[in-house]
């Protein structure tokens, strides 16, 4: 199933903060949240967006467990321009567990 519209997105899982630091932007959801192997989610991103997150790997938590953003080629999704107030689409796999920025 392709992500593609977000606004009506039965995956939107609403962001409560987003954190830079050592080169690491955290994008923390709320705490129990389970996830669907191969499914796209649209992730929220309506908070404050702090400067810095340019270049920096993107890591997305519950509290508890947490997981890296990947590009289509095994490497950490690095945003050239920062992240922007708006939404990160991203799909799930589960072996081992990240998300693919889609």
């Amino acid at each position: 199933m392709a992500c593609n519209n977000c606004k009506n997105c039965p995956n939107m899982i609403i962001a409560s903060s987003v954190t830079t630091s050592g080169g690491i932007t955290t994008i923390t959801i709320p705490t129990g949240t389970t996830f669907r192997n191969k499914v796209c989610y649209c992730i929220g991103l309506f908070s404050t967006i702090p400067a810095g997150t340019n270049g920096t790997q993107i890591n997305i938590t519950d509290g508890t467990t947490t997981w890296s953003v990947m590009n289509r080629v095994a490497n950490y999704w690095r945003p050239c321009c920062g992240l922007c107030n708006g939404t990160l689409k991203v799909k799930f796999f589960n072996d081992p567990a990240h998300f693919l920025k889609v």
